[in-house]
């Protein structure tokens, strides 16, 4: 399951590329919030592979956005000063960068609970489990009981290991990414398998496709997959589910069904929260069904949504429902001719492209004392190891030292130019940077050398050496 992306932001053009019986996005649009009587923000042909900042995805941000069955809201909820249309919300990728709906209006880890626990127990938000983990029953308990085996392979820190069916066995169940890789080789794939991407990360390296990440980071990352099961002599009897866990703030035309509410716990809501329930499925995201046994070229038209897939597997291993909702879900066997594999032999998949994006928001790591000592005329040149899409207008860098001092760097105090190569990226300082002492930035390692250059009026001498720590740290968006 990856993460944050609609059925229009990235199948919205699917009805003229080949496959007229995916229904063709409508060109109506939404209203401009900057005034709702100029002509409606229309959906767009979105080349950037990096939105320049996350969309709001929220429990009352996603009940905005669909308004009523309008699905007229995701201009308005997304319009920020950097984007004040909210057009981001609006536009969609095809072949050249690359119906099914999420089980709630809502964010990340109540859709993330509906595929695992066929309900999200209450919860409307992103919050953590108590001591121990959730201790709702899974998907995974009832694979135990009926002693079937199961795995969950992860590029990072699991979502699921949060519920304590899985963190209580996660030494015999829970392994890295690079395990599914060998065992897809040997033909040693257990019966259930689960994956879950890199969520955290720079716009370069994470692989999930959560704005603001690269998406074409994401999509290698799926191509992998796949193709180590396509490879796999697992691949005659195998059935893979790709999907997304909910829109992510993007735009989808299709308003949202109805829903079967899955138990009696009502919405954790706090006040000014929305009042709703359980009773609406979440927006529309794309579902991709990889097999042997797949029908070519098939668009379902049925209701289905992150429970179908719990009760496929309920019905395939003759497990018993864990909630309401997974009880009357459709079991997608549509998807399927199970008397005829059309793909025996599997389809030849290109290896997805990168196309580096600029990683908006860095952290430089110095030596102690470093940023507070920085001055009108220095210079940080940041050599990157590969070649990036660098957007100077929008840079903004954070100088950290070792003490946790960190300085801000931006267009407010600073030049930012490129090289001709993409590679090197010079900031140069035209006025004392915002200095704090909120500790390092939190982030991931980006490969770079990092050079700096005393301006001639400072003290501290014409040079400073920065190779002793070459960390570019790029920091993880907020809003998950």
């Amino acid at each position: 399951m990856q993460e944050n992306r609609s059925y229009d932001s990235y199948f919205g053009q699917l009805h003229y590329e080949g496959q007229p019986l995916s229904e063709a996005e409508p060109g109506t649009g939404n209203p401009d919030p900057r005034n709702p009587l100029k002509p409606p923000i229309v959906p767009f042909h979105q080349v950037t592979l990096c939105a320049n900042a996350d969309l709001g995805h929220s429990w009352n941000e996603s009940h905005r956005e669909y308004d009523g069955g309008a699905m007229d809201g995701f201009t308005a909820v997304n319009a920020i000063p950097d984007d004040p249309t909210g057009a981001r919300s609006m536009g969609s990728y095809d072949q050249t960068e690359l119906p099914y709906f999420a089980s709630v209006l809502g964010p990340t880890y109540p859709n993330r609970m509906y595929l695992l626990a066929g309900t999200s127990f209450g919860h409307i938000t992103n919050d953590f489990p108590p001591a121990g983990g959730w201790t709702q029953p899974t998907i995974f308990d009832s694979l135990d009981a009926a002693h079937i085996s199961w795995k969950l392979y992860a590029a990072s820190f699991p979502f699921a290991i949060l519920f304590h069916t899985v963190s209580s066995e996660a030494a015999t169940h829970v392994f890295p990414i690079s395990q599914y890789y060998a065992d897809a080789k040997a033909g040693t794939l257990p019966q259930v398998t689960y994956i879950e991407p890199q969520y955290l990360g720079g716009p370069n390296t994470e692989g999930d496709e959560h704005p603001v990440a690269n998406i074409q980071v994401g999509q290698r990352f799926v191509y992998g997959v796949v193709k180590a099961l396509e490879d796999s002599p697992n691949w005659g009897d195998s059935a893979m589910f790709l999907t997304y866990d909910e829109h992510g703030g993007f735009y989808d035309h299709v308003p949202s069904p109805k829903a079967p509410i899955p138990d009696s716990i009502p919405p954790m809501r706090q006040p000014g929260d929305v009042q709703a329930k359980f009773n609406h499925y979440g927006v529309r995201v794309p579902v991709i069904v990889i097999s042997p046994w797949a029908k070519p070229h098939f668009v379902s038209h049925t209701i289905n949504d992150h429970t179908s897939i719990l009760k496929f597997i309920e019905a395939r291993f003759s497990l018993p429902t864990l909630t309401a909702r997974d009880a009357a879900a459709n079991d997608m066997t549509e998807f399927f001719n199970f008397s005829s594999p059309a793909f025996a032999t599997p389809p030849k998949l290109a290896k997805p492209g990168i196309t580096p994006c600029w990683a908006q928001d860095v952290n430089v790591q110095l030596g102690a004392g470093d940023s507070s000592q920085l001055a009108a005329g220095d210079r940080v040149s940041i050599t990157f190891d590969e070649t990036l899409n660098l957007s100077p207008s929008r840079a903004s860098i954070q100088l950290s030292d070792h003490d946790g001092t960190i300085a801000t760097v931006d267009t407010t105090n600073a030049m930012f130019t490129v090289d001709a190569s993409g590679t090197v990226l010079t900031i140069s300082l035209t006025g004392p940077p915002a200095v704090s002492t909120a500790g390092r930035a939190a982030g991931v390692q980006f490969p770079a050398t990092i050079i700096g250059e005393r301006g001639v009026n400072n003290p501290q001498g014409a040079h400073w050496d920065l190779t002793q720590s070459p960390d570019l740290i790029v920091s993880p968006g907020a809003n998950r």
